[in-house]
């Protein structure tokens, strides 16, 4: 027996109680198809007791990075060469996508070196995703290339930045030629690669969210061309607006660094004033924090 006043007086009915259920009804679905899987829903599916279940398999992606000028951080400089950065900025971008990554290293301008390897590669590879080579210079060999031992099903879009990307496949192994220039490469990645590569891995992708508002510059943009100027917001007198970098360059990293955000301006619209509403999409919209 409990000893006498064991129990306070004045509890209500229930309290210090977990009904069962309370959380998850039976029949309740905790995770979708297409789902991706936070550490809270792993928490909910292990709460009731399922110890396996289905998942699609990590997308195995190989990256490359194309040209006589480039070298990898650690390598003596030499002058009319430039350090990759966009091997480090991709493996970084692709953290948030799960995947398992292979680094093919720096490729030279060489048609049958990158013939070979993309061959070899497509057999054992989801996806390769190259930056580089995607112009039409003379020692630009990607596309040909692709063309030769595979599909080219898209080359050069209405953008900036960004304009030489493409996209193809060999066999089944889907390939992403981006840009060289690192800002390219990086707003190709966010707005055509990753939901690309977000639904071959079996997610629901959706649209980021573009948020409007006021502007703090006036700029002039080219007819029939869409842009994405790299911006940041800043508040002033209670009214949040947009800034953009004060240089637009497509190699310019500081720029990226400096930002939270692309600021859109669809192809129509060929000049932006102070006060002109604009499209802006957060980092935060592609998992970038």
């Amino acid at each position: 027996m409990f000893p006498e006043k064991a129990i306070p007086e004045g509890l209500k009915l229930g309290a210090n109680c977990r009904l069962a259920g309370e959380d998850v009804s039976e029949g309740e679905i905790i995770a979708e198809a297409g789902q991706k899987l936070r550490p809270q829903d792993i928490a909910a599916i292990a709460s009731t007791g399922t110890n396996e279940i289905s998942v699609y398999k990590p997308i195995e992606i190989a990256i490359l990075s194309s040209g006589n000028e480039i070298l990898r951080p650690g390598e003596p400089f030499e002058n009319g060469k430039v350090y990759d950065s966009n091997f480090f900025m991709l493996q970084n971008l692709l953290s948030s996508i799960g995947c398992n990554i292979t680094d093919l290293g720096v490729i030279p301008d060489d048609p049958e070196t990158i013939s070979n390897l993309l061959s070899s590669t497509a057999k054992t590879h989801d996806v390769i995703i190259s930056t580089g080579g995607a112009s039409k210079g003379e020692e630009d060999h990607f596309i040909d290339t692709l063309e030769k031992i595979g599909k080219r099903h898209m080359w050069q879009l209405a953008v900036k930045p960004g304009r030489p990307v493409c996209f193809g496949q060999i066999e089944d192994t889907l390939c992403f030629t981006l840009p060289g220039n690192p800002v390219a490469a990086f707003v190709c990645f966010l707005l055509y690669v990753r939901p690309s590569l977000l639904t071959l891995g079996g997610a629901n992708w959706r649209e980021p969210s573009r948020y409007y508002m006021p502007v703090g510059f006036t700029i002039r943009s080219k007819p029939d061309r869409r842009e994405f100027l790299r911006g940041y917001t800043v508040t002033k007198d209670q009214t949040t607006m947009v800034q953009k970098f004060d240089r637009d360059g497509s190699g310019l990293i500081s720029g990226l660094r400096a930002s939270s955000g692309l600021i859109e301006i669809p192809e129509d619209q060929t000049e932006i004033n102070k006060s002109d509403l604009v499209a802006f999409i957060p980092y935060s919209e592609f998992s970038i924090t």
